[in-house]
């Protein structure tokens, strides 16, 4: 668009506010444009013994299973690493002591080429490790413990055990939302999982009963594994890892880990009924329950029907939607290019034209949705109505705390009078 070009328009002065306005003549949706990134392999390094990290210019890189001179490719596994996924590590599942201090191998991709077409690539690899120097804080610590060790010895006294070298982290909220699963994200790839010596039982004033959960890997991060289970609401539960369950690719195992599990109870919660009228029966949609400026729940691929988002804290939400047109699940760019505007967002609007939803505890709140409604063909006339609609809300607030503000000189005078 060429501003030389377009029809002239009125200026007002807004004397509320103090600045000029108009009305608008073109509507675009925000967005970043996403500048194109050569891929290729930009680096290489090993910052553990049984770690390689590869990094590349551009996200998601084509790789064939690379080749590592003397190792096995059973015993590699692979690691896409967060958050833009341009890098890739590869942990070694083999003793240290198998493992060369140099590993040579090369690795074949897609790269781009000088007119940036894709093609395949096979590029060398040389990596080098060397263990780190014993600093001298480190070297004091570790000639501390062995003289207290030898000192234990000499006394006939049992030598304080080293602390286990396994390390893992564990979420299990308080209470557990039914909707939840419990995690365990682990330093190292695990080699060995022996899932029939996880033991959970429901606990009840009865006595305790065998729950059968489920452990598997998440799909996006290999060195994190999830515990699922029916729950059942308002439940108590007991979780009992033996030591060994877990062996990592170091060849460290757990210790015996126990965990007891409180369920929430539902009435302590709210819940979003949510009914969705499509624009076709085929159309979809992503629903995202956003709190305190954060998604905390999501549905995808969500088409004409009714969702309900239980266990919802009591507080202000507000719903967000965003038009997946192609049905991929997740919003897309635009591209100046190729003149695309991104996919349309919008928060959903009650008939006040407020966007926050109070939920209150015990509360189960009916939402209907129109997607005709909320994603009509954008015209000049409606988007004026849409942005006088918005000013004349920002204007009621302006004016509320404009009050407020001027009832607080009056309320700190009563005060001091009163402290007087």
């Amino acid at each position: 668009y060429n501003p030389v070009e377009m029809p002239g328009f009125n200026v007002w002065f807004d004397t509320i506010r103090k600045h000029l306005t108009a009305d608008p003549q073109l509507y675009f949706r925000m967005f970043m444009d996403q500048p194109f990134k050569r891929q290729n392999l930009t680096g290489q390094a090993r910052p553990l013994q049984n770690k390689a990290v590869l990094s590349f210019g551009a996200p998601f890189p084509q790789i064939e299973s690379p080749s590592f001179e003397g190792i096995d490719e059973s015993v590699i596994i692979r690691e896409s690493l967060k958050p833009t996924r341009d890098s890739v590590a590869y942990w070694f599942n083999l003793p240290a002591d198998n493992l060369p201090d140099t590993i040579r191998g090369e690795i074949t991709y897609m790269r781009h080429d000088s007119v940036r077409n894709m093609e395949p690539y096979t590029q060398a690899i040389n990596l080098s490790w060397k263990a780190p120097a014993e600093s001298n804080a480190e070297k004091r610590e570790r000639e501390k413990k062995e003289k207290e060790r030898e000192k234990a010895l000499e006394e006939g006294k049992e030598p304080e055990e080293e602390p286990n070298p396994f390390k893992f982290k564990t979420d299990i909220p308080s209470p557990l939302k039914p909707v939840n699963d419990i995690s365990f994200q682990f330093d190292y790839p695990l080699a060995s999982l022996d899932t029939a010596r996880i033991s959970l039982s429901k606990v009840t004033d009865a006595g305790s009963q065998r729950v059968t959960p489920v452990v598997e890997r998440d799909t996006m991060d290999v060195r994190r594994w999830v515990v699922r289970a029916q729950w059942e609401s308002n439940s108590k539960y007991k979780l009992e890892i033996p030591a060994g369950v877990f062996t990592d690719i170091l060849g460290y195992a757990n210790d015996s880990i126990s965990n007891d599990i409180t369920v929430a109870d539902p009435d302590a919660f709210s819940v979003l009924a949510v009914h969705i009228t499509g624009k076709t029966p085929e159309s979809e949609y992503i629903l995202q329950l956003v709190q305190n400026n954060n998604v905390t729940r999501e549905i995808k691929h969500a088409t004409t029907g009714k969702y309900t988002i239980p266990y919802v804290d009591a507080g202000t939400v507000q719903l967000r939607v965003v038009e997946d047109m192609n049905a991929n699940g997740t919003w897309d760019l635009g591209n100046l290019v190729e003149r695309r505007q991104p996919e349309r967002v919008d928060v959903y609007l009650n008939e006040k034209g407020e966007a926050d939803i109070t939920t209150k505890v015990g509360w189960e709140v009916e939402i209907d949705i129109d997607m005709s409604e909320l994603f009509a063909p954008i015209s000049m006339e409606s988007l004026i109505e849409t942005i006088r609609k918005q000013d004349e809300i920002m204007l009621k607030k302006w004016h509320e705390a404009q009050e407020h503000k001027a009832k607080q000189p009056d309320q700190q005078r009563q005060s001091s009078g009163s402290s007087s």
